[in-house]
């Protein structure tokens, strides 16, 4: 199941594996694609599928910054729906994702541009 695009939504629970316990390998996958950020989008980013209940946390930084991370008071978010709303245009962004069910994996998106 590694080194693939999978998400936290299609990866099938370590419960679902019937051979899990010979090494249910789920980490590391591939960035998931997401689209620039436009006004034309109302510079929404939709995570939401990865939502799941509440379980993943979603955490935005300055692509190529390392660790730099984009304050919240820049963006909303409801249930993986992000807007952003104070980061200025031209900014390169990631978002990197974890989740309790999955606790070996950090899913990360593709960094995309804020026009």
């Amino acid at each position: 199941m590694a080194r693939n695009r999978l998400r936290f939504s299609t990866l099938p629970s370590r419960d679902d594996v019937s051979d899990a316990s010979s090494g249910y390998a789920y980490a590391p996958q591939k960035p998931w694609v997401i689209p620039s950020i436009t006004p034309t989008s109302g510079n929404v980013v939709d995570l939401s599928s990865e939502y799941l209940d509440g379980t993943t946390t979603y955490t935005w930084y300055h692509h190529g910054g390392g660790d730099v991370v984009v304050p919240a008071s820049q963006y909303t978010e409801a249930n993986g729906m992000f807007t952003f709303t104070g980061v200025d245009s031209g900014t390169a962004i990631e978002c990197r994702m974890t989740n309790t069910n999955f606790p070996e994996l950090t899913l990360t998106t593709t960094s995309v541009i804020i026009i």
